[in-house]
């Protein structure tokens, strides 16, 4: 049995911090176009050239609708070192993470003593798990 479509609810979707303000935009996107959303860690490893952005998604409040998302993580081999390229932008723009939401840790706390991605791993998991 098939569904039917309907427009989306404008109360839900994907939500980002723009990078410039941080204000609360919502990305519209045509059915034909796909979404690429960059993590921290390749922010990192391509020297800041490439950032994440603060991202949410929100639900819909309208009864007996729902959202219907396909999400792909990738992840890096734990043995990746976690070294900046020769073309890095200076340190502490790669690690600048403005406008992130309360209880988000900032990415210069858990890649600073990293040596190999696990290291990364493991501080964000304790950052965002352990330590509160």
């Amino acid at each position: 049995m098939a569904g039917n479509e309907i427009p989306a609810p404008r109360d839900c979707g994907l939500h980002i911090k723009h990078p410039s303000d941080g204000s609360v935009v919502k990305i519209e996107l045509s059915a034909d176009c796909m979404l690429v959303q960059l993590g921290e860690s390749l922010q990192y490893l391509s020297g800041g050239h490439l950032r994440a952005t603060a991202h949410c998604v929100k639900s819909s409040k309208t009864p007996n609708i729902t959202r219907e998302t396909l999400a792909l993580f990738m992840d890096w081999q734990p043995e990746q070192d976690m070294k900046l390229p020769e073309y890095s932008l200076p340190y502490s723009e790669v690690v600048h993470t403005p406008f992130l939401p309360e209880g988000v840790p900032e990415l210069d706390a858990r890649v600073k003593d990293a040596r190999k991605y696990r290291d990364f791993s493991s501080n964000t998991f304790k950052a965002y798990y352990t330590e509160k």
